[in-house]
């Protein structure tokens, strides 16, 4: 069976390529061999329209500063989200007590903020941070759980990042980078179906026909296997590093 990945943790680039790569594999053992040529095609044709996409707004340097605080700040809510939920285990009733007042307040905001659209991560920041300065008690759960320093990263780059969103706020290139963002989310489930109908094939026909078929899926976990390496050079280690969706986490950059 072909292996997991975590898509949404590659960064745009890499994404764009990994698209590629498993067109490429696909195309090697015939697509029509292996009976995928809706899902083949349709993989084709998103991955070239993401591409057409990323270099419409490549080499832009505030795009890329855009990108570059938009990860500082995914990184830093999904950090204390995290730090938050490992806390609801405590034995200590205090700390316990601290991570649940945090963590219903959180559920108010949606079940990932940082995959909203750049505008509405942004206005779902700035009121949570809001709160948990002018509210007493979750200011308190805040320091009682040692989350000060994190709220103070996660609030530099979310004023960082609105300052610089205003500067680009009716240009081509930003609505491009939201539209990058949807893009993916599609992409995703358009391989998802090709890994699906794939796996399906095989274990239809590996006890009389497995080839092409094993070959294939055998290509493709090599693949799959050199992205997951970088995955884990960058510092993302196996699939726990998701809570929602087994193949997918923080929101990419180029």
């Amino acid at each position: 069976m072909i292996a997991s990945i975590h898509l949404n943790n590659l960064r745009n680039n890499d994404y764009s390529q990994f698209l590629n790569n498993t067109v490429s594999i696909i195309s090697r053992y015939n697509p029509a061999t292996l009976l995928l040529q809706d899902e083949y095609a349709a993989l084709q044709s998103n991955a070239s329209n993401l591409q057409e996409i990323l270099n419409s707004i490549s080499g832009n340097v505030l795009t890329q500063d855009l990108e570059r605080l938009d990860g500082l700040r995914d990184n830093a809510i999904n950090g204390m989200i995290f730090l938050i939920t490992g806390s609801t285990y405590s034995t200590d009733a205090t700390t316990k007590g601290f991570a649940l007042l945090l963590q219903t307040h959180l559920a108010a905001f949606g079940p990932a903020i940082a995959r909203e659209s750049y505008q509405n991560e942004t206005n779902k920041l700035q009121n949570l941070l809001r709160d948990w300065s002018s509210k007493p008690e979750l200011a308190a759960a805040v320091t009682g759980l040692g989350l000060d320093r994190w709220k103070t990263e996660l609030e530099a780059a979310n004023n960082a990042f609105d300052a610089k969103y205003v500067d680009r706020s009716v240009d081509k290139g930003l609505a491009n980078l939201d539209k990058v963002k949807a893009k993916r989310a599609e992409i995703n489930q358009v391989y998802y179906e090709l890994r699906d109908a794939l796996n399906a094939r095989y274990t239809i026909n590996k006890k009389t026909q497995p080839e092409p078929f094993l070959t294939a899926i055998n290509a493709l976990n090599g693949l799959i296997k050199d992205y997951n390496d970088l995955l884990a050079r960058r510092g993302y280690i196996g699939e726990g590093a998701n809570t929602e969706n087994p193949e997918s986490s923080v929101p990419p950059t180029i």
